[in-house]
């Protein structure tokens, strides 16, 4: 039976021998087309009455943001003292742990003030992109705001590019 198969293998030039036959032919059907995504929300224009909605919630959304930040890198600010001061090798894993998903955390609430950021900058260029009436211009409180939030999402991504390369450090010089 062995040398059928070796025969058999042999005359396929050492392919397997067809042990079923071919499959019988089919027409080939082609897939439907992909339609493309929509468009980003980024780019998607706003309603002037939405734009407006955006911009009245713009300080009571950036301080619950900022506080959310603020509590964050308190956090990972914490575990990070206690990963430099702990000497037992279980409870550092821990403290590096906990640093982690600090950072996660605070990286969170920086993609909730980048997109906060954008979905503004929209509203604002909604509103008064290309206007010169005195009536539509936006207000010293709500440019400081615009500011602040500008300075925040800044100095955010900065701070977590720095911390992650700090967290990433030890790590790699242990190993």
């Amino acid at each position: 039976m062995a040398m059928l198969f070796v025969a058999g293998c042999s005359a396929n030039e050492g392919s397997w021998p067809p042990l079923a036959g071919d499959p019988p032919a089919s027409e080939v059907t082609l897939l439907p087309a992909v339609a493309m995504p929509p468009p980003s929300p980024f780019s998607q224009n706003q309603s002037p009455l939405e734009a407006k909605a955006v911009l009245a919630e713009l300080p009571t959304r950036l301080e619950a943001l900022l506080e959310d930040a603020a509590k964050n890198r308190r956090q990972y600010e914490e575990a990070k003292q206690a990963l430099t001061i702990e000497e037992n090798t279980q409870l550092q894993g821990m403290s590096y742990r906990t640093a982690q998903l600090a950072l996660s955390r605070l990286s969170q609430v920086e993609s909730r003030l980048s997109a906060l950021w954008r979905t503004t900058d929209t509203a604002r260029v909604t509103l008064y992109a290309g206007q010169n009436n005195s009536d539509d211009v936006p207000s010293q409180n709500l440019e400081s705001s615009l500011q602040r939030l500008e300075q925040a999402v800044a100095g955010l991504n900065s701070y977590l590019k720095e911390e992650r390369q700090a967290l990433i450090q030890p790590s790699t010089a242990e190993n």
